[in-house]
């Protein structure tokens, strides 16, 4: 046997058995889930496929959602006017140790080595951070193994191992502690920066931009706007391909018909296809990112303005966020 064929079948069966083996484990963790979803006192989702169970612990609303990486992981939203910029990432160790990004330091080394601590404001996401409620209940869960990742309003935590009813709640029950500790600090601290400032009867300019919340009722509505969003996204993208296949085929018309004619000395017109492909892939790009792919919520287009290194004046260039919208910090994804 050929044995190039014998690789090739080789490589396939290994992707076939990959792709299989991932979608045996989503349907064995949506059958767990849906099995938790009354114990937790959870109700099915209803949009996306990744969504599974929506609802509320302590207060807080919560959603249970398949990851991209194949697992699972819990979604709690704090309501809560945190510091701005405001965000807590697990550290990421690779090669030459801990991630190089500049993060804060609350003087408790396990924190400091678990996490990314960022923020607008250092010296209020520090003293929100050093609060001892706030400390002791994310302490609470790293040591039971828990990476929780904190982006914008929402706490994330995956759920890993064999987990049930009893493992659940108790992920829930600590989630809601650490949220409410968030809360709780951030309404008193905010509560005496206004007495101080009401006491000195000046105004203090806010530094800085701040985006506006976005007003959410449940877990339910946020799926649905992820869910029209993910249409739009499939959309732009089939639009940007149908404008590349057009201008292909215009483009070997255009070559077919003008082939045997007379043309300039010098000019070649082999590459016109090729070109018109690119130009119809990116005259369609242009137009859907104008007024087909926009927030569902806020009803911008999701572009933002990021500052480009390789440029020599320091001209600002737009990039898409499709994770967030930039204009209403609605999670798109």
């Amino acid at each position: 046997m050929n044995p190039w064929l014998t690789t090739l079948a080789i490589a396939a069966v290994l992707v076939l058995s990959r792709i299989g083996f991932r979608a045996w484990r989503r349907e064995r963790l949506r059958r767990r889930w849906r099995a938790l979803g009354p114990k937790l006192e959870l109700s099915p989702a209803v949009a996306p496929a990744r969504h599974l169970l929506v609802g509320s612990h302590r207060g807080h609303p919560v959603e249970v959602s398949l990851a991209r990486t194949g697992g699972s992981r819990l979604r709690l939203l704090l309501d809560a006017r945190l510091p701005e910029g405001f965000a807590l990432t697990p550290q990421r160790w690779g090669r030459w140790g801990a991630s190089k990004r500049q993060d804060l330091q609350v003087g408790q080394s396990l924190l400091d080595e678990a996490y990314l601590i960022q923020g607008a404001n250092p010296a209020a996401v520090l003293r929100l951070m050093k609060e001892p409620a706030v400390r002791e209940a994310l302490l609470t869960l790293q040591q039971q193994g828990v990476r929780v990742q904190l982006v914008g309003q929402e706490l994330l935590a995956p759920v890993r191992g064999d987990f049930n009813e009893e493992t659940c709640r108790a992920l829930l029950r600590d989630l809601a502690r650490f949220a409410s500790a968030l809360r709780e600090a951030a309404e008193r601290h905010r509560a005496q920066a206004d007495a101080a400032r009401d006491a000195a009867r000046s105004e203090i300019p806010v530094i800085g931009s701040r985006h506006p919340l976005f007003a959410r009722g449940d877990f339910q509505e946020l799926a649905r706007l992820r869910a029209e969003f993910g249409e739009r996204w499939t959309r732009h993208k089939a639009l940007v391909f149908a404008g590349g296949v057009v201008g292909l085929v215009v483009g070997g018309v255009l070559w077919f018909v003008a082939r045997g004619m007379p043309r300039p000395e010098g000019w070649d017109l082999t590459g016109l296809p090729v070109a018109l492909l690119f130009i119809g892939a990116s005259v369609a790009q242009a137009w859907s990112i104008h007024y087909q792919l926009l927030c569902p919520s806020c009803g911008n287009d999701v572009r933002h303005v990021e500052p480009d290194p390789l440029t020599p004046d320091g001209e600002d260039q737009p990039a898409l966020s499709l994770d967030r919208c930039p204009h209403c910090d609605l999670r798109l994804r």
